[in-house]
């Protein structure tokens, strides 16, 4: 039984309702993730069988919406994801592409000498632009989402929001 006096749904509401305040970008991330709902398969009812054949299992794709207590789990993801592993991941890959020489290649051509590497590379010292695409070539419906650009930035406080969100989800357990 829930320790607390709210239903998942106020709670998803308020945590939207706050996100929007501070940033829609993110709110609206967190809302298309919550309608795109759950696929599930479904068996198909029995089709009176013809003949001598046997009679083969059918099955279908559905996509149903979360429930209140998996939309509040999905919406945490997200939040998790934007907060935490987002900058993570934003940390490694600059640390990565940071020694790598990115220059145009007509530089390379004019300082490389023919007996080693580059005397003198451009932009070893330069941040790389890295961008996430949000909505793939795939998607059947295009909804115009553009790439979100990860910034390298150092956040000391990265394992004390994991404990946050370890603790949210302690809080927001509604079984």
């Amino acid at each position: 039984m829930p320790s607390h006096d709210y239903t998942a749904r106020e709670a998803l509401d308020l945590l939207v309702n706050e996100i929007t305040k501070v940033n829609k970008e993110l709110a609206s991330r967190i809302e298309l993730a919550v309608n795109e709902g759950k696929e599930t398969q479904i068996l198909a009812p029995d089709q009176p069988t013809r003949g001598r054949r046997r009679r083969v299992a059918r099955y279908y794709r559905k996509n149903e919406p979360f429930t209140d207590e998996e939309a509040l789990q999905v919406a945490l993801t997200v939040l998790k994801a934007h907060l935490i592993e987002t900058r993570m991941f934003a940390r490694a890959a600059h640390g990565e592409f940071y020694a790598i020489g990115m220059a145009d290649p007509k530089s390379l051509q004019s300082t490389t000498d023919s007996t080693g590497p580059p005397a003198n590379l451009q932009g070893v010292d330069t941040e790389k632009v890295i961008e996430i695409e949000l909505e793939p070539e795939t998607v059947q419906s295009k909804r115009q989402v553009p790439n979100h650009t990860v910034k390298a930035e150092q956040h000391p406080g990265i394992e004390s929001l994991r404990a946050i969100f370890d603790e949210l989800r302690e809080v927001l357990d509604f079984g």
